[in-house]
């Protein structure tokens, strides 16, 4: 009996290593959690008003051995934002980055990291710079493996008199400033415009602008072109658009830009261009987005971004 319960105990301890062994190759294993680093890192910690900031969060294996874990995206990664000074729950909300609706951070897919390697992505946001003060971001990282990582929290500044650019409450460029900006890149008179906020085919929002001017044989000649809503600057010129019922076009925030001009304390006076008058909520017939392809807008929604961005698209592979 003695001998039966020596070898039952040895095979439980060679089930066990074979175990342990197991999930040290999957890299799911409390060690390899514990091993693995989470790091903000900016150049800058003073913004502008309005300023997209551009946030590289980088995954380091301080460990001796190769670690597989899930990828950073905006699920496998939450961010909380506080003031600096502010101290209790109700002062912190949660911030999510710029990404693609068409992105599945579902999939599974999962990153290998060698000993005293790192693996890293670029998360750009538009919601950080809505009020001046000084602030903390706090990111936490979930690995596969129901644990969690914290990075050293990241304090920044917003300050300045000016608002570089005006956003809605979700973190877009407003209409308004979309126009100012479109005509300042063509700098040609305008005496009308018409703006159109459509979902491109990566899954990201850009405003489609029309401007209207007299040509120098006093024809009206409409020039269009593409505006980045999150980094607010023209993306690339494009065919005018004309607005039917069947046009894919994105209901965008109601909230106006009223808290940031209220804020605002210096501001060069701006000559408003004439604008075509709002058009009407898409009729019943009319293709209206789902709720999948448009985030509700929100003061957390998702924030897509617009593709080309430098090094804060949210899509950034893995260094290798």
């Amino acid at each position: 009996m003695q001998k039966f319960r020596r070898h039952f105990f040895l095979l439980l301890l060679a089930l066990h290593a074979l175990f342990l062994c197991a999930c040290s190759r999957l890299g799911f294993n409390s060690d390899s959690s514990s091993a693995l680093q989470l790091r903000i890192q900016s150049e800058v910690n003073l913004f502008a008003p309005g300023q997209a900031v551009a946030l590289t969060l980088q995954l380091v294996n301080a460990s001796g051995n190769t670690v597989q874990c899930a990828e950073l995206n905006h699920q496998t990664v939450s961010f909380l934002l506080r003031p600096a000074a502010a101290a209790g729950q109700k002062a912190i909300r949660e911030i999510l980055p710029v990404f693609s609706v068409k992105e599945q951070p579902n999939s599974r897919e999962t990153w290998q990291i060698e000993p005293a390697g790192n693996c890293q992505r670029t998360f750009l946001f538009t919601q950080l710079t809505v009020e001046r003060g000084d602030f903390v971001l706090l990111a936490t990282y979930q690995t596969g493996n129901d644990s969690r990582i914290h990075a050293q929290p990241f304090a920044f500044s917003v300050q300045g008199n000016r608002v570089l650019l005006h956003r809605y409450l979700n973190g877009l460029l407003t209409r308004d400033d979309a126009i100012q900006l479109a005509a300042g890149k063509f700098q040609t008179p305008v005496e009308n415009a018409d703006a159109m906020l459509v979902q491109d085919e990566m899954g990201f929002l850009k405003w489609h602008i029309n401007l209207t001017g007299a040509a120098a044989d006093g024809k009206a000649v409409t020039r269009s072109c593409f505006v980045d809503p999150y980094q607010g600057r023209v993306w690339r010129e494009a065919q005018p658009f004309v607005r039917t019922p069947e046009s894919n076009e994105i209901p965008y925030p109601e909230d106006s830009n009223l808290f940031q001009q209220l804020q605002e304390q210096v501001r060069n006076p701006v000559k408003r261009i004439p604008q075509q008058a709002q058009p009407a909520p898409p009729s019943a017939g009319a293709p209206v987005p789902t709720p999948e392809q448009v985030p509700t807008p929100g003061p957390n929604s998702p924030v897509p971004v617009s593709p080309g961005a430098p090094s804060g698209n949210g899509g950034i592979s893995p260094a290798k």
